[in-house]
């Protein structure tokens, strides 16, 4: 085996004993190691590499699935979390043109999420608290899809 290759499944190795399928209703693969002051999974120095020199998490599972982000693109996470680096939850977009929520912001939950969430919280059994711990969201913000708001 190449150094270089060796160094490379060293990488993925170390990353991938840093993610966490969490089992959350989303299907979320939470980042277990260290985080930016916003809450996004930091992974590696930065040099060139196994990612291609992609300190934040979730680009670096990008790079090794699809390649490098294009040029004027940003990834956004379909979940919400911002320490998710399942891929099937990550998104090109254009940068600043992903979709806003109501008061124009990023929205956290699709619609579908959003309609689940309404059925789940009407087939009684479950709260507020625990529908947005499952979500990722808040209580209040659970509160506000059900009562429609």
């Amino acid at each position: 085996m190449l150094i270089n290759e060796e160094s490379e499944r060293r990488s993925r190795v170390r990353f991938l004993a840093q993610v966490e399928a969490t089992g959350n209703a989303m299907g979320c693969h939470r980042w277990r190691g260290r985080r930016d002051q916003w809450g996004y999974g930091l992974f590696g120095d930065g040099t060139a590499g196994w990612c291609g020199g992609e300190r934040v998490a979730h680009r670096c599972a990008w790079y090794a699935e699809h390649g490098p982000v294009p040029e004027g693109f940003v990834l956004r996470h379909t979940c919400g979390i911002r320490d998710c680096v399942n891929v099937e939850h990550l998104r090109l977009v254009r940068r600043g043109s992903w979709n806003k929520g109501a008061r124009g912001r990023p929205a956290k939950l699709s619609a579908a999420q959003i309609n689940e969430v309404r059925q789940r919280y009407a087939a009684g059994g479950t709260t507020y608290r625990a529908l947005g711990a499952a979500y990722g969201v808040s209580h209040v913000t659970v509160a506000n899809i059900v009562k429609g708001r």
